[in-house]
């Protein structure tokens, strides 16, 4: 499932005014669909420990569990 990106302060984005929370249309790939590279900058952003050998199968599995 896609997750939609939200303001985290009011202001214009695209043209458009939002508040904190409002969606900014931005959407995030399933983890699924997503490329190792992909993957690891996920785990990265969400401070999830990957090993430097882990495969794909193993780095989305541990992202799934975060």
């Amino acid at each position: 499932m896609a997750t939609m990106a939200t303001a985290t302060r009011a202001g214009f984005v695209n043209g458009r005014f939002v508040r904190p929370g409002d969606p900014i249309g931005v959407e995030q790939k399933p983890l699924s669909a997503m490329t190792k590279a992909e993957l690891i900058a996920e785990a990265e952003r969400l401070g999830v420990a990957i090993e430097s050998s882990a495969t794909k199968a193993e780095i989305l599995q541990a992202l799934e569990a975060a």
